[in-house]
């Protein structure tokens, strides 16, 4: 990809962040739930990634993919099992 394509392509993975990210903060469910998927994934990329990093000899990489996959874990964690959120979420009803 070149030039205008790349800007296009980050245009609209940056509208739809906005979109859910503005969701999310409405309460919506559809939002969290998508959010979860989303981040599972990255957690579970990152953790790949991690592990490829640290056996190829690339330590300080290796603890940057871990340090994202932890983030991206204990979000998931925090969206599915925090009552704290169950309860924003609840009152955004």
């Amino acid at each position: 990809m070149q030039g205008a394509e790349r800007i296009v392509v980050r245009l609209v993975r940056f509208f739809f962040t906005v979109l859910i990210a503005v969701n999310l903060y409405r309460g919506a469910t559809w939002a969290r739930w998508l959010s979860v998927v989303l981040y599972s994934l990255g957690a579970f990329v990152a953790a790949l990634a991690a592990f490829a990093f640290v056996t190829n000899g690339f330590v300080f990489g290796g603890v940057a993919m871990a340090a994202m996959a932890l983030a991206y874990g204990v979000s998931v964690v925090l969206l599915t099992t925090s009552s704290r959120v169950s309860a924003y979420f609840e009152s955004c009803r």
